[in-house]
Formats: C-alpha cells, structure tokens, sequence
C-alpha cells in the first residue's frame, strides 16, 4: 500500500500550531476500513440505533488511533473496542449501554479478558495518547469528510431521542424509528411462536347439554395440527363440566 497521500487535521487545541497537525496516511485509511467492513459487520448490525457507535464516536476512534501512533497490526477489533469505550468516557453521559460494550471488548480479546484488563487497556491507550482524549466536533467533521465521506459509517446517526439531554417528554413525543421497527419486529417474532391456531387447540369451544353431558367438542383442526405438534391432550374435570351445565341451564 502506497504511503504517498496524507491529509491534515486539527484533532486538538494545542499551543503550537504544529502540535496540532497529525498526518494521516493512506495506509491508516485502509487499515481501518478494513477492520470496519470486515471485522464490525455484526456489531453495527446488533447497534441499528447507534447507540454504541455513531459517526462522530466511530470518528474520534481513528483519531485515537492516530494520536496513539498505532502500527497496523495493531488496528485490530479488540483496539477498536477499546479506543470506543474510552471515546464513551470521554463524551457519552448515558452508562446503561456499558455492559453491552464490555462484552464486545471482551469478547474480541483472545482470551477473552477480565472487566479489570479492559480497563486496563484503556488506560494505557489513554497515556499512549499522551491524555489527549477529548476531541472536537470540527474534528469529528473533518474525518468524515476527509475519510471516504461517501462510506455508510458516516451515515450511523444517533436519533435525538436518544440523546443524554433529551428530556424524558421529548423522548415520549419523538420516537426514534428504528426503535419502533426493532419492536414491532420483537413483537412479530414472539407472536409467532403462539398462532391462532395453536391457541385455538388449548381452548377449544365446548358445547354443553342440560343434562350435564358433554355432547361436542369442536376441534376442526385437531387433526391436522395433531400431526404437526404431537399428541394433544384435551380433558375436563367433572367439576368443569358441571359448572359449565348450571351456565348453560341459566
């Protein structure tokens, strides 16, 4: 890979008008989005509301990347991980999706590491960094546009709703629709699992004679689904079925 083109950006403010300008070369390019579309397929696909990882977090982790001077092996899945639950310390003020996120990191370990060395991997990116962890929006924009503006990493925006300053009556008012499709696809799933038909089978209509006798029971589909489902077993206590006359004389 050519190293030939390099680009500049402010990632920080700095005193010294040099200090402020890192290079980025066309291999750091590759390297991370390599790891992007190869290795982060199923995490972005897990995260459809960018709660995780939106564009400006994804953007503040390659510029972790090139602060910390990484070399390209060391642009792995694990790093990412790392570089995005510091970029979360750094900016997010919402702690519930942490758990998720440790299981990501951890998970990409090949030992799959303790909470404790996470952490501890953090912290030495960090110092790498020389602490430079806060990273501007102006920052974040220039990657985007500099970086294959066209990749749909940057099109990973957050819903204001979830925002950690929206309000909880802004939240109500405006849904995110991701969210809702997330649901109604929950919903559909779990609704499956029990068909009309099924239900029909547990409960089905019963027709019962003055006299107490149990004259039809209408199962239409018991044969069918008997096949399908194994045996069914239907029975009614004597009890139920003398209830069941004293309604039906009344």
């Amino acid at each position: 890979m050519g190293n030939s083109m390099e680009q500049r950006i402010i990632p920080s403010e700095h005193q010294s008008c040099r200090h402020r300008m890192i290079c980025i070369k066309q291999w750091n390019i590759d390297y991370f989005f390599k790891l992007i579309d190869q290795d982060l397929e199923d995490f972005f696909v897990t995260d459809p509301c960018c709660k995780l990882a939106d564009n400006y977090l994804i953007a503040m982790v390659f510029t972790y990347f090139l602060r910390a001077s990484l070399y390209p092996e060391e642009y792995t899945t694990f790093n990412f991980f790392v570089a995005l639950y510091l970029a979360h310390d750094m900016e997010e003020d919402e702690d519930n999706v942490k758990p998720e996120l440790q299981a990501w990191a951890r998970a990409a370990h090949y030992q799959n590491i303790s909470l404790n060395s996470l952490l501890q991997h953090r912290d030495n990116l960090f110092r790498r960094m020389e602490h430079r962890g806060a990273v501007s929006r102006l920052c974040c924009d220039i990657v985007m546009r500099s970086l294959k503006p066209e990749h749909k990493v940057w099109h990973r925006q957050r819903h204001s709703n979830h925002s950690g300053a929206a309000s909880d009556f802004n939240r109500k008012r405006d849904t995110c629709p991701k969210c809702t499709r997330n649901r109604f696809s929950q919903s559909s799933t779990s609704s499956s699992e029990c068909s009309p038909e099924a239900v029909h089978i547990m409960k089905p209509r019963r027709t019962i004679l003055n006299n107490g006798a149990v004259k039809k029971i209408r199962t239409e589909s018991y044969d069918s689904m008997r096949k399908k489902m194994g045996k069914v077993k239907i029975s009614f206590t004597v009890k139920e079925i003398q209830e069941a006359s004293r309604g039906e004389s009344h």
